[in-house]
């Protein structure tokens, strides 16, 4: 009696494990495209094509930190005694050119109902006046550039100054960083979870952790460290000292839409199949935070000048140095109170240098993403009542899910993108000068040089920069 009572206990126990085992090799798998003997024929061009723009992206990748270790280490601009009144600009030098009155004439008007971003008459009709831009044409149709325009300031005195948090915001180098490596994350997900990728995946049981390798960690560690929790943070702060150029990530929230659907996926659905309810919550959990976060992120669009071409607020983007101003170059009919009471000489508006388009890509990317978000679910509803599909909404999802659809999306960008970006950057390279924004004011004869963003501010060995670098690496 106690012999079978025991061997019933035991069984029992076997049973349990069985069952148990079993469950914790059940992954579901991307359920398109599939194994199926009639699709062999196009898996190895897609897998190969995907590799090959992992590879793309890779080169791409490669080519942004080469970028940023070659500026960290060869440039330093914030030594100079003068920085406070020139910044890491050429100003000095171009200034020091005395002008022709007339050409100085032409110019500081044409500015006035023009510039750059096409906002000069806007500001001057405000009272501010700046130079907004590289360059500048007259209306007998001659072009001057920013050294010649700035030659017309030689008599003024030039405003020392301190930078401040928003004086710097997003930069090309930021824009292309955020749309290759999220796309890079997105097609390296796609490998893991599509069978497409994994011949023998259906026949092998899933060892759980152990099936994420050194690279998806990382990724995970990165998308933790940024897109997924840190990123709020940076958010919290941007809405308590908002800034007009925000260097918060705008496509952070496509990472957390993907995560909603990898949760449910290999090797993730094995792994947290031992606890089914963390497993049905969490693509909930990230679904939820990807809509709050794609609000949030259109909030930073709106509320970023960027997006409009000038700042229509007054900033303090710049301390004025007022203890300074007696012993600064040129001369000045106004006190150093009444020129520091000037608050617009030192806010920052929109300035663009050649090949600064790569400051667009992320917004780009981000409306298309919200259009994919928009479209595909209107798309599986539409096609489900014209043709009276006998196919539930959940496995449409699950055939169509989020994390296939932004894999289609991560391919096109890279290959649009990662091709012609660097392109682009190097033939615009050698015509980004050190040129900046410049505030002015005749009445008082005065003007203001602003940061240059020609070596993405990583020139500036000041104000934090490692912090800069980490916020830029992580889209913070």
């Amino acid at each position: 009696m106690v012999h079978s009572s025991s061997r019933y206990y035991y069984d029992t126990l076997e049973l349990d494990t069985v069952r148990d085992n079993e469950r914790h090799n059940e992954c579901s798998q991307l359920e398109w495209p599939l194994t199926s003997d009639d699709q062999i024929w196009a898996r190895r061009p897609i897998v190969i094509a995907s590799y090959n723009v992992l590879v793309l992206a890779t080169l791409n990748i490669i080519a942004i930190v080469g970028i940023l270790i070659y500026l960290l280490v060869n440039s330093n601009t914030s030594t100079d005694s003068e920085f406070a009144l020139y910044k890491n600009t050429r100003f000095k030098d171009c200034a020091a050119v005395v002008p022709d009155a007339s050409n100085c004439s032409a110019i500081l008007t044409t500015w006035m109902k023009e510039s750059g971003s096409g906002h000069g008459a806007y500001y001057a009709n405000l009272g501010r006046f700046y130079i907004l831009g590289t360059q500048v044409t007259t209306e007998n149709k001659v072009s001057y550039d920013w050294c010649q325009t700035v030659s017309c300031f030689n008599d003024y005195k030039v405003i020392p100054s301190s930078a401040n948090d928003s004086a710097m915001g997003i930069t090309a180098l930021h824009g292309w960083w955020f749309v290759i490596l999220s796309a890079w994350t997105t097609i390296w997900s796609l490998r893991k979870t599509s069978p497409w990728f994994h011949k023998k995946t259906r026949t092998k049981s899933c060892r759980g952790w152990r099936e994420l390798g050194i690279i998806d960690w990382l990724a995970i560690v990165y998308h933790l460290c940024g897109p997924l929790v840190v990123w709020w943070v940076s958010f919290a702060d941007s809405i308590i000292s908002p800034v007009p150029w925000p260097t918060l990530s705008l496509i952070s929230w496509l990472t957390t839409w993907g995560y909603s659907s990898l949760l449910q996926y290999h090797p993730y659905s094995c792994i947290f199949a031992r606890v089914p309810r963390i497993a049905r919550a969490l693509p909930w959990i990230f679904g939820l935070l990807a809509i709050l976060q794609c609000a949030a992120t259109f909030y930073l669009a709106v509320t970023d000048e960027s997006m409009t071409g000038g700042t229509k607020n007054i900033y303090d983007s710049y301390t004025c140095l007022a203890a300074q101003i007696t012993t600064a170059p040129g001369t000045s009919t106004c006190s150093a109170e009444q020129i520091c009471s000037k608050e617009w000489l030192f806010s920052a508006p929109y300035f663009n240098l050649p090949g600064d388009m790569g400051k667009g890509l992320p917004f780009g990317l981000c409306v298309t993403g919200l259009v994919i978000a928009i479209v595909a679910p209107a798309v599986i509803i539409m096609a489900k009542i014209s043709i009276n599909s006998e196919i539930s909404f959940k496995r449409y999802y699950r055939k169509w899910s989020p994390l296939l659809c932004l894999s289609f999306l991560a391919i096109a960008t890279i290959l649009l993108i990662g091709l012609w970006y660097p392109i682009e950057l190097g033939r615009s390279w050698n015509r980004r000068k050190a040129d900046a924004l410049v505030a002015y004011d005749v009445e008082c004869n005065v003007v203001h040089v602003a940061l240059s963003p020609w070596r993405f501010y990583l020139d500036v060995n000041r104000y934090a920069r490692w912090l800069r670098v980490v916020r830029l690496w992580f889209g913070v």
